[in-house]
C-alpha cells in the first residue's frame, strides 16, 4: 500500500500551501483528488489514477482530515524547530521585536496566504544570530516550507496574534484617553474613527480560525 500523509502534525507547510493553489485552480473533482492525494503521497498524478478503485478510495479517505480546521489541541509551540539546515529559535517576548522585524510583518501580513512562510521567517531566527544578519532569509522560508508543520506553524501565528491583538487593544485604551481629553473638532473625529477602525479590524481577526 502506498504511504501517505494522513494528519497536519506530519504536513509539511510547503506541501499544505501547494494543495491549497492547486485547490484554487483546478476546477474539476477528479483531477483535484488526483493532484491532492499526489501532493501527500510523493506520487505523480497521473499514477494516481491508474491505482485500483480500493487503493484510491483509501488514500482519498486518509486525505479528508485536510478538509477540517487543524484541532486547536494541536497548535503548541516550542522552544525550537529543526528546518535543515537551521535551528530555528522562536520570538519569545513579541515586544523586544526590532523595528525590522515589524516593519517586515507589516508588509507579508498585507497577503499573508501567499506570502504565510515569509511572515514565520520573521519569528523564526537561526540560533546564534540576529535578525537578518549573517544568513539568507530566503534560506530560512525555504526550509521553512520543506520542514515546519502546519500544526506548528499555526500555533506560532495563534501565539504572535494573540500577542498582537493584546497589544492593540491597550493602545486603544490609551487612545481612547487622549480622544476623550481632545476638543471637539475634525482631529478629535478622525482619531475615535481610527479607534473604531482598529476595533473592527481586532474583531474580524478573532473571529478568523483559518490559515493566514
Amino acid at each position: 500500500m502506498n504511504p501517505i500523509i494522513d494528519n497536519w502534525r506530519d504536513l509539511p507547510l510547503g506541501t499544505y500551501l501547494d494543495i491549497l493553489e492547486l485547490q484554487r485552480t483546478e476546477q474539476d473533482e477528479l483531477p483535484r483528488q488526483a493532484a491532492v492525494i499526489a501532493a501527500l503521497t510523493g506520487m505523480d498524478a497521473a499514477d494516481v489514477l491508474q491505482l485500483p478503485l480500493a487503493e484510491y478510495k483509501r488514500l482519498r479517505a486518509a486525505s479528508e482530515f485536510l478538509g477540517h480546521e487543524c484541532p486547536d489541541d494541536l497548535l503548541r509551540t516550542a522552544d525550537r524547530y529543526g528546518c535543515p539546515p537551521f535551528t530555528l529559535i522562536p520570538v519569545k517576548d513579541f515586544d523586544k521585536l526590532t523595528v525590522a522585524q515589524y516593519v517586515d510583518f507589516q508588509t507579508f501580513a498585507k497577503d499573508p496566504e501567499r506570502h504565510f512562510p515569509e511572515l514565520l521567517s520573521v519569528l523564526l531566527v537561526p540560533e546564534g544570530k540576529r535578525y537578518c544578519e549573517g544568513y539568507d532569509p530566503k534560506d530560512v522560508q525555504h526550509a521553512i516550507r520543506g520542514w515546519l508543520n502546519v500544526a506548528d506553524a499555526l500555533g506560532l501565528m495563534a501565539r504572535f496574534f494573540a500577542w498582537s491583538s493584546t497589544s492593540m487593544r491597550n493602545s486603544l485604551d490609551y487612545s481612547r484617553v487622549l480622544a476623550g481629553a481632545m476638543p471637539e473638532g475634525p482631529e478629535k473625529e478622525t482619531m475615535l474613527a481610527r479607534i473604531r477602525e482598529t476595533e473592527a479590524a481586532i474583531s474580524e481577526a478573532a473571529g478568523d480560525g483559518s490559515l493566514p
